[in-house]
């Protein structure tokens, strides 16, 4: 559950980090320290991938992983990462309290030679639109509960 997460870890929950999607790693300047043991140093679980390939050759690959206090072991949040493809676009999407919220949208395929392929800031859809067009559900979170 992408909810999951340790509030007093955190500095600030579920940040816009607009197209920048993490497929691993942390943004560790929103982790504040470990609220069990007051360590500053992160590891990550092992991470529980799935991949699926339609009959048109279309992928669809979602990754999920814990950030985990490395001294003690501690979650601070489940980290998710989704990557799809279909015959217009490549779509990446990660939602993670410690990380943040991204989305990233590219055409596919992509022809460097053709400039009507090409993209601009503008053009790409909000995380909400590609989150619809993928069918997956995306979290709503309460500000001020935290959840």
């Amino acid at each position: 559950d992408v909810r999951r997460m340790c509030r007093k870890c955190v500095r600030e929950a579920f940040v816009d980090r607009g197209t920048t999607v993490l497929e691993s790693g942390a943004l560790v300047g929103n982790f504040e320290r470990c609220s069990r043991c007051g360590s500053r140093e992160l590891r990550s679980s092992a991470a529980r991938v799935s991949e699926e390939e339609d009959a048109d050759g279309y992928q669809e690959e979602e990754s999920e992983f814990e950030h985990l206090c490395a001294s003690c072991g501690h979650a601070v949040a489940s980290h998710w990462h989704k990557y799809a493809t279909d015959a217009t676009a490549r779509r990446w999407l990660m939602e993670c309290a410690l990380c943040g919220r991204g989305a990233d949208e590219r055409p596919w395929p992509f022809s460097s030679g053709d400039s009507s392929h090409r993209e601009t800031p503008a053009a790409r859809p909000n995380p909400v639109t590609i989150a619809a067009f993928c069918d997956i559900p995306v979290p709503q979170v309460d500000e001020a509960r935290g959840s």
